[in-house]
């Protein structure tokens, strides 16, 4: 309508590529489509294949747009929005599907993840989908070119890396720990439980209440083995001596 045409055809088939399987798409054609616009050619009237290179596609408008996210909400926020999406990327770096409960047992402030993450919808950065049977929601990261396109979090990935895995190990074995009325059976033993001890005394970063749990489970169950180990030791000996 206003006269303008795309320079070429393949920028509007990259634009469509990207959003093809993207829940709430058209929020993030917008982004594209109005960072593309502010860059437009007017003398040629056109919408140049140098702008959208220049902008990094669908993907570099999304991420302009979440850093413009994070300065607006101030830096108070930022560490309590780390978490949040870095529970919502697993290990190997795509995207997860968790539950908003369990994202909100990341914060002691009373209502302060739901209100983030009521903001992080609105800002079309996070899908919230109901589950069947009213039985609670679940939180994704709109699309994956987040997770490898937004410098901002994969800088925060590169320094949560060495824990990431075992995050995600903790956070499955403390929900079926759970589950199961915290079974002393489903515990971690051995080397999985030095692990968990070292990552216990070295881990910065929020747990919620059940994975901290499970990990003074672990460590408790670990001393009362070696106390009855010694105690079993320490008998056998006397018992010899007599």
């Amino acid at each position: 309508m206003a006269g303008f045409q795309f320079e070429m055809p393949a920028i509007v088939e990259d634009m469509l590529d990207h959003l093809e399987t993207t829940p709430g798409a058209l929020p993030l054609l917008q982004f594209a489509a109005a960072k593309l616009w502010e860059n437009r050619d007017t003398a040629r009237r056109m919408l140049t294949h140098h702008a959208y290179a220049a902008m990094g596609g669908v993907a570099g408008a999304l991420a302009s747009h979440a850093d413009r996210f994070l300065a607006e909400l101030g830096a108070q926020k930022t560490a309590l929005i780390r978490s949040l999406l870095l529970r919502l990327v697993t290990a190997e770096r795509t995207r997860a599907i968790v539950p908003i409960a369990e994202l909100i047992e990341l914060s002691r402030e009373v209502g302060e993840v739901q209100r983030l993450v009521d903001q992080m919808v609105d800002a079309r950065l996070l899908v919230v989908q109901t589950l069947e049977g009213g039985r609670g929601s679940t939180g994704e990261i709109v699309h994956e070119s987040l997770v490898h396109g937004w410098p901002t979090l994969r800088r925060w990935l590169d320094e949560n890396q060495d824990d990431a895995s075992l995050v995600d190990q903790l956070r499955v074995a403390s929900r079926q720990w759970q589950q199961k009325g915290q079974d002393p059976g489903l515990l971690w033993r051995g080397e999985s439980a030095d692990e968990a001890k070292k990552f216990r005394k070295r881990y910065k970063g929020p747990l919620s209440d059940v994975e901290r749990g499970f990990l003074d489970a672990v460590v408790r169950f670990e001393t009362q083995q070696a106390r009855r180990r010694r105690a079993a030791i320490i008998g056998g000996y006397a018992l010899v001596a007599s």
